[in-house]
């Protein structure tokens, strides 16, 4: 900026004091009102008619001072040739808003139509305004001069209405508007700046709890929900890649199963922040590690894939119809019969025949079933040929 310009304080100090002044010859004219009613008979029921035209005046002025006040976003210069970033006011960073020229537009338009109306227009406009004198002069004592003070007042009280809430806005308004925006742009910065914090926090728990060093046994079942919880959605659907990547990866050699059976936490945190049960694949995914860990817990394993395929919904559809497969094994499992080498009960035979005949329609699954040995020897048991799968 340069020396001979005149800083914000300055500008906001001139205002002001002529917000003052103008305040001062309000105040001044509602003297005058008092002084005109004095000399009435009727000295209270003037004062409190004049007193409610000027305040109905005033207050049109101030709305219309503050409707063309109001300041606009600065989204883009006048001329599209410069670039926003050239803007008035966007080079220094101070202001994102320029005055509103709405009261410039307009004076240009009363301009315009002034000229083309003509003097004939002008006559209506006084004739208007005589009128409306005297329909107000009863309420000024009924005398000659009534009619003229009631339109002093009406002219004077809406000019200064005018300049007051103008001048108010232009001064003020932007300024607050602009604290408004900082105060809220700093909530937003905050939110994402702690939003990110919680984020690295629960991948790197997750990470701790899928790859523990000797020095550190990994975070409780509790620190893993809670940090879960606290996470964004894509941060979950990060986690959830992880873990199922590492159960992918090591569920097969009993030498690397231990790591597997450590993704069953991240998988439980996971199912405890869906209280909307959104995911099928959560609960799927715990079920295989369940099934599939050194010592298999087949009833939950059974329970979290029932659930999963419940989530999912029908298997012909929405796919995943190894979620059956993995139900099937399990339910063989728990079969007392099967561990007799006896043939199930009805109940049962129809359970777990229906889950592979499910299965049995994907086509990789086929092959599958064909070498899994305990389907096969409860196929065996139960006199299933192949036409029930046909």
């Amino acid at each position: 900026m340069n020396a001979d310009q005149p800083s914000r304080d300055d500008q906001l100090h001139r205002g002001d004091s002529a917000l003052l002044v103008l305040a001062l010859g309000l105040a001044f004219g509602w003297m005058v009102i008092l002084g005109f009613a004095l000399s009435t008979p009727e000295k209270l029921t003037v004062f409190a008619v004049g007193s409610m035209v000027a305040t109905a005046s005033l207050l049109a002025g101030l709305f219309f001072g503050f409707l063309f006040g109001i300041p606009r976003t600065l989204q883009k210069s006048e001329d599209e040739n410069v670039p926003a970033g050239k803007a008035e006011g966007a080079d220094n960073g101070c202001s994102s808003y320029r005055p509103n020229t709405n009261l410039e537009q307009i004076s240009d338009w009363l301009t315009k139509i002034l000229v083309g109306a003509g003097l004939t227009q002008i006559n209506s406009i006084r004739q208007w305004v005589n009128d409306l004198g005297a329909g107000l002069a009863p309420g000024f004592g009924g005398r000659q001069e009534g009619s003229g003070f009631a339109i002093a007042i009406l002219i004077t009280y809406a000019v200064a209405g005018f300049l007051i809430g103008y001048l108010w806005t232009r001064l003020h308004l932007a300024g607050a508007m602009q604290r408004a925006d900082v105060v809220g742009l700093k909530r937003a910065i905050d939110e994402i700046r702690e939003k990110g914090d919680l984020d690295a926090k629960a991948v790197s728990l997750t990470i701790k709890q899928l790859n523990p060093s000797t020095d550190n046994a990994g975070p409780t079942q509790q620190e893993l929900n809670e940090a879960i919880k606290g996470a964004s959605r894509p941060t979950r659907t990060q986690i959830f890649y992880l873990a199922q990547t590492a159960r992918s990866e090591n569920w097969y050699e009993p030498r690397t199963k231990a790591k597997m059976e450590r993704t069953m936490a991240v998988f439980n945190a996971l199912i405890a922040c869906d209280t909307d049960d959104e995911f099928h694949r959560n609960h799927a995914e715990l079920g295989f590690a369940l099934k599939d860990q050194r010592v298999p817990d087949w009833a939950r394993a059974e329970a979290e894939l029932s659930k999963a395929i419940q989530l999912r919904g029908d298997p012909i559809e929405n796919g995943w119809r190894i979620y059956e497969f993995n139900r099937a094994v399990c339910r063989i499992e728990l079969d007392e019969n099967f561990s007799q080498s006896k043939k199930s009960n009805a109940e049962n035979r129809k359970r777990i025949l229906d889950d592979l005949q499910i299965a049995h329609t994907e086509d990789f699954l086929r092959p599958i079933i064909s070498d899994d040995r305990v389907v096969q020897e409860w196929l065996r048991l139960n006199e299933v040929g192949p036409q029930e799968f046909s």
